[in-house]
């Protein structure tokens, strides 16, 4: 009996953090979404990592979407966005793993 990696929604994923946390995790074999708020964006950003990855497809949704369709919810938007975008997904968060990489940092 095989058991079926988790499907990972990165919100935020078309960053620079959301992108090497896609492309690696694409590259270990999980199916990767990435949550975004602009779909032309979001379109480029798969094609580029995409190529980087190979292997398994990188794929797009809105955030709630790809929320929706996710066993594990990284979040990886600016700290200006995180309330928001947790307040926006949060009825497709329930029974799921949410790993939030926001840091307010102050330089």
């Amino acid at each position: 009996m095989t058991m079926q990696r988790p499907r990972i929604a990165i919100l935020g994923g078309t960053g620079a953090e959301g992108s090497g946390l896609a492309v690696r995790l694409a590259r270990a074999g999980y199916r990767v979404t990435l949550g975004s708020r602009n779909p032309e964006k979001a379109a480029n950003v798969c094609s580029e990592l995409n190529a980087i990855a190979g292997g398994e497809p990188i794929g797009f949704l809105d955030n709630r979407s790809a929320a929706a369709a996710a066993d594990v919810v990284v979040l990886t938007v600016p700290h200006a966005a995180q309330r928001a975008t947790v307040e926006d997904v949060r009825s497709e968060l329930a029974g799921k793993i949410l790993v939030d990489a926001t840091v307010p940092l102050v330089p």
